[in-house]
């Protein structure tokens, strides 16, 4: 994998964690590809398996998975969010 792809993917996984750690929703799921101006079946895989195995309760359906962090992603207040931790 290209460097800086697996740089961004490293970054991403750690706001993975981050959210799970403390409750928020994936907002990791508002990274589009850039080309297609859309999240592609691989990225919704990967954020659903590293999520499921993380330990959580995301379901049997990935795209509703998906779909729900995205609105509830789109709902968070900056002034909600809880300090940086790393």
């Amino acid at each position: 994998m290209h460097t800086s792809r697996q740089q961004v993917n490293n970054a991403l996984d750690r706001v993975n964690f981050y959210c799970i750690r403390h409750g928020l929703p994936q907002i990791v799921t508002l990274v589009v590809n850039g080309t297609e101006k859309a999240l592609t079946d691989q990225a919704k895989s990967n954020i659903f398996n590293a999520s499921r195995e993380r330990g959580m309760d995301v379901g049997l359906d990935r795209d509703a998975f998906i779909d729900k962090h995205q609105e509830m992603s789109r709902a968070i207040a900056l002034e909600t969010l809880p300090a940086a931790d790393f």
